[in-house]
């Protein structure tokens, strides 16, 4: 029987489309807020999430309208779908006139395509396939054989096995916040800031799901901590895949890629970060996978040494790296989507704020998240890291609100000035200007004195004072700036 009401969340529904008859049993995800469906707005519908029978999620249309869409439940025997009414001409979508316009389009066709997405059959159980081919117990039953048994067990000094006893159920832990929590899930969540970046990412992501084939490979570059790592997760869940993470210095030797390769299934995504990291041998093999999607291995001792050729399916490499120079030229131009990500401004930061403190339970006003914006060195991790610190701060003192006190009060805790430099961030320059006589020294001589790495210094350290103008890159050297000299004596430039 067809519902005449909005389906609720984990009600087990069918779905069918009224104008192509698509079909589609599954079950509407809550969101962990309201109770409600998870849903979304595009130009013309709305959409729900669903979690189909295989465990694949998706997007539905969301609407009591019957042209558009029925519902019925699953448990009941699905209706024939109505008469076919005679086609009408669909509108063809506006001529964009401006960016807002044409992204709405691109937005439009997401939709439609996640609608169309195939739900990917399960992965086989191996547990399920051990239990079925495991031979059943013997039971012992002869009296005869049982007292024999018993014997042994009188003679052999043995321990006899005696069953446990039931362990007690775990305490329940405090619900710990993690990183996926605060991890945006779509395109439209994580388009705050990095908007080209964005708009390239959602056209390609449609077009590989109209056309049904793997996402271009993708290079991520640009400073830590402003979310290469969260779009590798957000493109996989649009595309409804599986993203497989590992790290360049994870794969020390082939064999180590030839596994992580074994698991890969069509369309997913085998995300590698800090790829500039990545050992030269094994960057040869990757070249052949990402090209030709295969890859040739030496099998056997010497003498009697074979290649092997193990054909795979096509995928995605998505790299994150922070500096795509140490690359080498050949794996850089297998790449064909380049993006990179820079620093948020204050405004987007604030709006990050407000979202992680609301994920977090916790509020923040407009004016405290601004001043937050602005010590967070236009990073989204470290907007993220200092709300849940000041979250913690605000509960301590008795409280739940993030107030301007209770920002104050953590920033000062963690030794982080106006300007958003920290305790390292000053040494680094007092180095240069006491040590050094404000320049220019090189690097290795900076990181030894500090006593820090140098990839640190170059990596973390110095991108943001270089963008805030505080120190000059010379070829001689590192040089303070009479920005970096006022901001140290406590003035204002």
């Amino acid at each position: 029987m067809s519902l005449d009401r909005l389906p609720r969340p984990g009600e087990l529904i069918r779905v069918l489309r009224t104008r192509d008859g698509r079909e589609v049993v599954g079950r509407l995800l809550a969101s962990p807020k309201n109770g409600e469906a998870i849903t979304q707005d595009g130009s013309e519908q709305t959409y729900a999430r669903l979690e189909a029978e295989d465990g694949q999620r998706t997007w539905v249309l969301y609407s009591t309208d019957p042209a558009t869409v029925t519902y019925a439940l699953a448990d009941a025997p699905p209706e024939a779908p109505p008469d076919p009414e005679l086609p009408i001409a669909e509108e063809e979508p506006p001529k964009p006139e401006d960016g807002a316009q044409y992204d709405e389009i691109v937005k439009k066709r997401l939709q439609e395509a996640r609608a169309r997405m195939t739900p990917r059959a399960p992965d086989p159980d191996p547990i399920l396939e051990d239990e079925e081919e495991a031979p059943e117990k013997y039971v012992l039953t002869h009296p005869l054989t049982i007292e024999l048994v018993e014997q042994c067990y009188r003679e052999i000094p043995c321990k006899r096995y005696e069953p446990e006893e039931e362990a007690p159920p775990p305490k329940a832990e405090p619900e710990e916040t993690k990183a996926n929590e605060l991890r945006p899930q779509t395109l439209d969540e994580y388009d705050v800031g990095q908007g080209s970046l964005v708009r390239i990412m959602r056209m390609e992501v449609a077009g590989a799901l109209f056309e049904s084939t793997a996402l271009p490979h993708v290079l991520l570059s640009g400073p830590p901590g402003l979310g290469k790592t969260t779009l590798a997760y957000v493109v996989a869940n649009e595309l409804g895949t599986t993203m497989h993470q590992t790290s360049g210095p994870a794969l020390e030797d082939a064999s180590s890629l030839v596994g992580l390769l074994a698991d890969i299934r069509e369309g997913d995504i085998l995300f590698i970060d800090e790829i500039h990291r990545l050992p030269n041998t094994i960057s040869e093999y990757l070249y052949q996978a990402m090209e030709d999607f295969r890859i040739d291995f030496i099998e056997g001792e010497k003498g009697e040494a074979k290649t092997v050729v193990r054909e795979l399916p096509h995928f995605t490499v998505v790299g994150a790296t922070t500096n795509s120079g140490d690359m080498p030229r050949p794996l850089r131009d297998r790449f064909g989507i380049q993006l990179h990500l820079v620093f948020y401004n204050e405004e987007q930061l604030a709006a990050i704020a407000g979202r992680t403190a609301g994920i977090l339970g916790t509020s923040i006003s407009p004016v405290t998240a601004q001043e937050l914006a602005r010590r967070s060195r236009g990073t989204a991790r470290i907007v993220n890291r200092l709300v849940e610190r000041a979250r913690t701060c605000a509960i301590v003192l008795g409280g739940q609100e993030i107030t301007d006190e209770v920002l104050h009060l953590t920033l000062d805790m963690m030794e982080i000035d106006e300007a958003g430099l920290t305790a390292l961030d000053r040494r680094f320059l007092r180095t240069i200007e006491d040590q050094y006589g404000g320049g220019p020294v090189g690097l290795q001589a900076i990181a030894a004195t500090i006593g820090e790495d140098k990839s640190i210094v170059a990596e973390v350290i110095e991108p943001y004072l270089l963008l805030r103008g505080y120190v000059n890159r010379t070829p001689r050297g590192r040089e303070i700036t009479e920005r970096g000299r006022a901001h140290m004596a406590g003035r204002d430039s």
